[in-house]
C-alpha cells in the first residue's frame, strides 16, 4: 500500500510538470537555473537564467555573437487607447531597506537603478555609458531625477515646457568638471519676493575678500579624475571659511565641506565697478579737489591745494600713517574716522598746518573697513577708504 502511495504520487509530479512545461513559458529546470521553454518563440540573442548566490534574485548572463544590438533585459509597454489614466514605467526597481535594523550595519548603499557599462581598449573611441536616457518627444526628458519620498515617480508636468536631456528637482554634486555651452539661472521678477536695492556698504565688504592661488587636494571622501587636465595644475579663488565670516549667505555646508557661490558675487562686483566708475568720473570733474590752498612763500605765485592722502600702509595691522597737505592760513581742521554705516567713532583735531600727518592706532578700531574724512574751515576737503586686518 505504501508503494502504490508512493507511485501515484510520482505519477502526479511528473503529471503536473509536464502540464507546466508544456503550457509555460519560462521553465525551470532542477539545477535552479530559469530558461526560455521550447513553445516560447523569442529570438536567439534572448537568454533568461537565475544565480543560486543569494545576492542576487535574478540573473541574466548571455553571451552573444550577433552583429545586431542585443540587450540584457527590454522591455515595451504599450498604453491602450481605452486605459484610465495611470502612470506607465518600461521598467520600475525599488530598493526598500526600510526593514533594515542595527543588525545590518553593513549596508552602505541602497541603490534603485545601478548601471555599469564595460569596455575593452580595442573599442575605446566606441561610446559606453552606464545609464542612458532619451527623450523622443516634445517636452519629454531624457534622465530625470529627483528627491522624494515613497509612492510612484511624480514626474514634472508639461507646464514646465522644452524638452530636456537631463532634468533633477533637487542638489546635484559634481566630483569634477562640469561642462556647459552656456549657464542660465532662473532671475525673472515673478520668481523674485523682497526685492531690494543693493547698499555700498554691501559691496565695501569685497575689499576684505583674500583671493587665492591652490591645487586641489584628493582623499578618500573627495575624490576625482586625477588625469583630467582641467584639474591639475593652480587654480584661483577664495576661501570658504574666510567668506563665510563676510558673506555667509553665499557659502554652503554639507557635512563637513564648504562651497561658495560665486555666482551670486557677480552682482556685488558689478555694483563695486559702478562705484569705481562713478568716483573716476567725479574726479576727471574736480582732479584737485577742494579750492583751498597757499602760497609756498611771499614771492613764489604758485600755491599748493588742500589734499588729504590714502593711508599708509593700507590695508594694516598695527598702525597707519594719514598724511595731509593743508594751507598754512587754514583756521581749524579735523581728520574724521566713520564705519561704514557712516557713525562717526574717532576723530584727530588737527593743530599743524601746511604737510603733516596723523597716525591711527589699530588698537583703538575692530577689524573692517573704514572711511576718513579731511574736514577744514567747515569744508570737506576729501573722504578716503581704509581696511583694518587682525
Amino acid at each position: 500500500m505504501k508503494n502504490s502511495i508512493l507511485y501515484s504520487a510520482a505519477a502526479l509530479v511528473a503529471a503536473c510538470v509536464i502540464s507546466l512545461n508544456v503550457q509555460a513559458q519560462l521553465e525551470v529546470q532542477t539545477s535552479g537555473n530559469v530558461v526560455a521553454s521550447k513553445n516560447l518563440k523569442v529570438d536567439q540573442n534572448v537568454a533568461v537564467g537565475t544565480s543560486v548566490d543569494n545576492k542576487v534574485s535574478l540573473n541574466i548572463d548571455h553571451k552573444s555573437t550577433s552583429q545586431y544590438p542585443y540587450y540584457g533585459i527590454w522591455t515595451r509597454i504599450r498604453a491602450n487607447s481605452s486605459a484610465p489614466y495611470a502612470s506607465i514605467y518600461g521598467i520600475s526597481s525599488f530598493a526598500d531597506a526600510a526593514n533594515a535594523t542595527v543588525d545590518y550595519p553593513n549596508i552602505t548603499q541602497i541603490v534603485g537603478v545601478f548601471g555599469k557599462a564595460s569596455k575593452p581598449s580595442e573599442i575605446s573611441s566606441r561610446f559606453s555609458a552606464g545609464v542612458a536616457g532619451m527623450a523622443n518627444y516634445y517636452q519629454g526628458i531624457g534622465v530625470y531625477g529627483a528627491i522624494g519620498n515613497g509612492g510612484d515617480m511624480q514626474l514634472p508636468t508639461t507646464s514646465m515646457g522644452g524638452t530636456y536631456a537631463g532634468y533633477f528637482s533637487g542638489s546635484v554634486n559634481v566630483n569634477g568638471t562640469l561642462f556647459a555651452t552656456n549657464i542660465s539661472v532662473p532671475s525673472s521678477m515673478q520668481m523674485r519676493d523682497n526685492v531690494e536695492q543693493l547698499s555700498s556698504s554691501i559691496t565695501d565688504n569685497l575689499l576684505l575678500l583674500k583671493p587665492v592661488s591652490y591645487t586641489l587636494q584628493q582623499d578618500s571622501t573627495w575624490k576625482y579624475d586625477m588625469e583630467a587636465k582641467e584639474l591639475q595644475g593652480v587654480h584661483y579663488g577664495l576661501i570658504a571659511q574666510e567668506v563665510q565670516k563676510i558673506y555667509p549667505e553665499l557659502v554652503y555646508e554639507r557635512g563637513d565641506k564648504l562651497s561658495i557661490n560665486y555666482i551670486e558675487l557677480i552682482p556685488l562686483l558689478i555694483m563695486k565697478v559702478q562705484e569705481l566708475s562713478a568716483e573716476v568720473e567725479r574726479l576727471k570733474a574736480n582732479p584737485k579737489g577742494k579750492t583751498l590752498s597757499y602760497k609756498k612763500n611771499s614771492t613764489d605765485e604758485e600755491t599748493i591745494d588742500a589734499v588729504l592722502f590714502q593711508n599708509n600702509p593700507n590695508p594694516f595691522s598695527v598702525d597707519t600713517k594719514i598724511a595731509y597737505q593743508l594751507p598754512l592760513s587754514t583756521q581749524n581742521a579735523t581728520l574724521y574716522v566713520y564705519d561704514m554705516n557712516g557713525l562717526q567713532i574717532a576723530e584727530y583735531p588737527i593743530a599743524t598746518f601746511g604737510e603733516g600727518s596723523v597716525l591711527v592706532s589699530a588698537g583703538t578700531l575692530d577689524a573692517g573697513m573704514y572711511l576718513y574724512s579731511l574736514i577744514a574751515d567747515g569744508q570737506v576737503i576729501d573722504t578716503k577708504r581704509m581696511i583694518l586686518t587682525k
